[in-house]
């Protein structure tokens, strides 16, 4: 009976601790399985980071871009270039500002696509998470919320370049405005010049400053009238091409019908 009680508890001191270790081991296995996984997982988790980051930055290009086509000018990565001295300086600006507008929008729509496709593969890269690594929903959520501060940093780092970038544009088109305005003024002013006739008063009375304006306008200027006369205008032609007519011949009737068919 003594032996064999001595045998159970030899048993019994081996059974009971082993038995008591079992729970541990499984935990300990639980815990190194989700260290793993997540280790696995860290390249998807990065390259996840990088797309938020590129749609940080894409969001900021998108929204300089707009200002600066609101403003009416372009970054000089967009600019074009118009030959010159084949149309006026006006006509040149007009042009170059049309071509880099049109410009910017087909880039601002660019971006936007690229947004897009990155939102694309972020969903693809999270449903990897789920399946193939098994993350549980909330985990995947909170890490994408981190991810996603973590991303906007970047952005906001773009976003004070594009801002002191933009302050620097705008500088350089408002010195560019006021150089091309002063040119026009120059040339308007040139040409008022060259077109203004002289005006020699030969009589003894003395003219005001707008009498002498109005004279070097010439012997053909007149005041537009408000209302076209066109019933004298017909009126008119019908009599020159009745006086046409009386000359009686072929030629002179067909020359008249010429002028009637072109008022």
């Amino acid at each position: 009976m003594n032996c064999w009680n001595l045998i159970l508890l030899t048993i019994s001191s081996i059974i009971i601790p082993y038995m008591k270790s079992i729970p541990t081991k499984s935990i300990r296995f639980n815990e190194t399985n989700w260290r793993d996984r997540r280790e696995q997982a860290t390249p998807i988790l990065s390259k996840i980071l990088d797309h938020l980051r590129n749609k940080a930055t894409w969001k900021q290009q998108q929204i300089f871009l707009s200002r600066c086509r609101d403003r009416g000018f372009a970054p000089k990565g967009l600019r074009v270039s118009i030959p010159k001295k084949i149309m006026t300086k006006d006509q040149e600006s007009k042009l170059k500002r049309k071509c880099e507008i049109e410009l910017i929008q087909k880039t601002i729509k660019l971006l936007h696509a690229k947004q897009q496709k990155a939102d694309e593969r972020i969903a693809t890269l999270k449903l990897s998470l789920k399946n193939k690594f098994n993350m549980p929903r909330n985990w995947i959520e909170n890490t994408m919320q981190w991810l996603t501060k973590k991303a906007e940093k970047k952005g906001d780092e773009k976003k004070n370049i594009l801002k002191r970038k933009f302050q620097q544009l705008n500088e350089e088109k408002m010195k560019f405005d006021k150089e091309l305005n002063d040119f026009m003024a120059q040339q308007r002013t040139q040409n008022s010049n060259l077109n203004k006739k002289v005006v020699y008063n030969n009589s003894s009375k003395q003219l005001t400053e707008k009498q002498m304006n109005l004279l070097a306008l010439g012997l053909n200027f007149a005041i537009a009238p408000k209302k076209f006369p066109l019933i004298e205008y017909i009126a008119a032609t019908e009599k020159l091409c009745q006086a046409i007519e009386q000359g009686g011949d072929d030629e002179s009737v067909e020359r008249a019908q010429q002028i009637r068919n072109t008022t």
